[in-house]
């Protein structure tokens, strides 16, 4: 049934003011815009100052999580905008009356005279077929849903020559003056009373009472204009909606295809390591397609598979994966991942420290109570301190033994530092089979002189914090020495742990980029 055509009843005349494809349309256009504004607020990122703080991002947790909030924003409002798109031009292609929806000056006219009547009793204009209100929503949304859907696809398919910055500027500013219009349009359709035969038209049978059209429509019938049908026109109003319906199902076909991703950035950590330990290889997962997925990662160690871990990402998302392994055979070893090669020299084991020696020990807990345990630290074999841990095992301070030679005094140096390396408790014996010649330097007095001073302070006075023994200067000073540089080198070596921990930690977090 054609448009406007006149049915006759037992009881009234009606006009059908929609037909089938408009309704279709018009239902739609409303859920797609609807479901894009509510499915695009919560990733609203303030780029327009005009909402400048407001975060809808609790909204999500209604959407059922962030993956089908995505699914639809972006598949089901580009279906169903995109097919409202496709009735339209085959709408448009078989009617044969024609309506104005031009925009015109005297619209613009009527459209301040209309409200006026509404809300202050002015004389009502003339109208035409559309209302002028409706003729400016068309317009609105004939420029905002293409700007919404081309700047949409290439933020998502992350393409084009604009900077995505300014691809969410007017993304944004598209979606802010359609929901306004959108809003604005149905809330006074609803609350003005004279409009609701159109609105039940507009979503239900399409027809209205004729006397309805006469008395708020007067100009209607004689807009009608009847269309001839030629081959030029046939072909032309073909493509209004062949073209469509092609770029639709071509889109939609692109943008269902499997996710792909992409791998970069291998990292082997560390770049030597020793028989049976721990070897972390890092690399960049990326998924560059346009939907969510699962990807299987495999580390070869020369050509076999070890190692294997699956990663699920969003559209747009990378992060960093972790594999961890570890080889048995020394030499140059070639791990891989997707394709990514890299190389890691493995060395044997060093010789294990010696345990604390009884009598070391029992110096230790003399000048550190507290402590029931100590454990040696050091490289390639030897000691360089020991960690003392309390009955809870927690670490309370560092032990250490140093000698000190002067002129004529050999001397043996057991000390204490707190975990900020300020001394706590110092002993300076002659080595065995030594004697002191220098009187004080091993009496109580002079071991107190380092207490709680710190390395920069480890120096004979002016210089630093120490008095050197009356007659003792130059065994004080190696005395003191002796100490600072053995303190500087539990700090160097705590130091190295500290960052190579760091640097393993940082390599095996996973680091997420979102693009919306």
């Amino acid at each position: 049934m054609t448009k406007n055509a006149e049915h006759m009843t037992p009881q009234k005349r009606y006009v059908t003011r929609w037909g089938k494809l408009d309704r279709i349309t018009h239902v739609l256009v409303l859920c797609g815009v609807v479901l894009g504004i509510v499915s695009g607020l919560p990733v609203y990122r303030n780029t327009l100052p005009i909402f400048d703080g407001i975060s809808f991002a609790w909204m999500t947790s209604l959407l059922l999580g962030e993956g089908m909030r995505r699914i639809l924003h972006r598949y089901t409002v580009t279906f169903l905008v995109g097919l409202a798109v496709v009735l339209l031009g085959l709408d448009f292609s078989l009617r044969n009356k024609r309506t104005h929806i031009r925009l015109t000056l005297r619209d613009i006219k009527d459209f301040v005279a209309y409200y006026r009547n509404l809300f202050f009793h002015a004389p009502e204009p003339k109208l035409g077929f559309h209302i002028p209100g409706e003729k400016i929503f068309f317009w609105v949304a004939v420029v905002c849903l293409p700007l919404l859907g081309s700047t949409g696809l290439l933020m998502w398919t992350r393409t084009g020559w604009l900077p995505y910055y300014l691809l969410s500027l007017l993304h944004e500013a598209a979606f802010l003056l359609l929901s306004f219009f959108v809003v604005v349009h149905f809330s006074l359709t609803i609350l003005l009373r004279k409009e609701w035969p159109v609105l039940k038209a507009m979503f239900t049978y399409g027809r209205v009472e004729r006397g309805w059209v006469e008395e708020h429509h007067p100009l209607a019938f004689q807009e009608e204009q009847y269309i001839k049908v030629t081959t030029r026109r046939r072909f032309i109003t073909s493509l209004l909606w062949a073209i469509p319906a092609a770029a639709l199902g071509v889109t939609i076909w692109r943008l269902s295809e499997y996710p792909e991703f992409k791998v970069s950035n291998l990292t082997i950590e560390p770049a030597k390591a020793e028989v049976g330990k721990s070897i972390s290889v890092s690399v960049e997962v990326e998924n560059v397609g346009y939907r969510q997925g699962v990807y299987v990662l495999q580390m070869t160690v020369d050509g076999a598979m070890v190692s294997e871990k699956q990663v699920a990402l969003m559209d747009g998302q990378a992060t960093l994966v972790s594999l961890e392994t570890s080889i048995q055979t020394e030499g140059i070893h070639e791990l891989a991942v997707k394709g990514l090669k890299g190389s890691v020299e493995v060395v044997p084991l060093p010789p294990p420290l010696p345990p604390i020696e009884p009598a070391l020990a029992e110096k230790f807990k003399r000048l550190l109570p507290d402590a029931v345990d100590f454990k040696p630290v050091g490289k390639d074999g030897k000691v360089i301190y020991y960690e003392g841990y309390n009955n809870k095992g927690i670490l309370i301070g560092y032990a250490f033994g140093a000698r000190a030679y002067a002129e004529t005094d050999k001397l043996e140096i057991v000390g204490i530092v707190d975990l900020d390396y300020r001394v706590v408790a110092i002993d300076v014996e002659p080595l065995p089979g030594t004697g002191l010649v220098r009187l004080g330097i091993a009496q109580p007095a002079f071991d107190h002189e380092f207490v709680g001073l710190s390395v920069k302070e480890l120096h004979l006075s002016p210089d630093g914090k120490v008095d050197a023994v009356t007659g003792a200067t130059m065994s004080s000073a190696a005395v003191t020495d002796a100490i600072r540089e053995k303190i500087e080198e539990i700090m160097q070596t705590i130091s190295s742990k500290t960052a190579s921990f760091l640097k393993g930690l940082y390599v095996n977090r996973y680091r997420l980029s979102n693009f919306a």
